[in-house]
């Protein structure tokens, strides 16, 4: 720990920059992996079942509606799992669902299996910014807050980066099945 830089008229308090960082890298990471559907499924999809772009829209939507629901779920979820536990669900969610999708064979199961997807992220949103500020002093939660923010959408403007040369060199399905599998790793 060490004092956090002040602005004027804040108090010095005690920073814990060490688990900051870690919980900062499990957003960024989770986000990562989170844009990789609406970034590469429209593409994966179009090409896998040629599907129009409502169809694509819809698989993506059942994600986001399976997310909102899952965040209801999260007080229960941090209490069954902890901290670290939460961490290893999301990943190992996360990884699963791009290892299935790799694997998807039918259109019904994109949308099951991005409703798995989805409850990760319900997971991970409320997770990041509540374990950020049970950490922090009360002087710093603002702060915090807007560290794990800037991890969540610095994940989004870098999945593509990460992922756009791995679909290109092996392919979407092996390119989600290798982001899976390091994230089921991670887990």
């Amino acid at each position: 720990e060490r004092a956090a830089p002040r602005a004027t008229g804040e108090p010095d308090v005690p920073w814990p920059l060490a688990t900051v960082a870690m919980i900062m890298a499990f957003v960024l990471i989770a986000q990562i992996a989170f844009y990789l559907w609406p970034v590469q499924l429209p593409f994966f999809l179009g090409e896998r079942f040629d599907l129009s772009g409502a169809a694509v829209g819809l698989a993506i939507g059942c994600a986001s509606g399976t997310t909102a629901v899952t965040g209801l779920l999260y007080g229960r979820a941090r209490s069954l799992f902890g901290n670290f536990g939460l961490v290893a669900v999301v990943y190992v969610l996360l990884g699963l669902t791009n290892i299935l999708l790799a694997n998807a064979t039918s259109y019904p199961m994109v949308l099951a299996t991005l409703v798995l997807g989805g409850a990760s992220i319900g997971l991970m949103f409320p997770h990041g910014a509540n374990w950020m500020t049970s950490i922090v002093p009360d002087a710093l939660r603002g702060r915090a807050v807007g560290l794990a923010s800037a991890a969540l959408f610095s994940g989004h403007f870098l999945s593509p980066v990460f992922s756009q040369p791995v679909m290109q060199a092996v392919g979407y399905a092996e390119g989600y099945q290798i982001f899976g599998q390091i994230l089921v790793g991670l887990g």
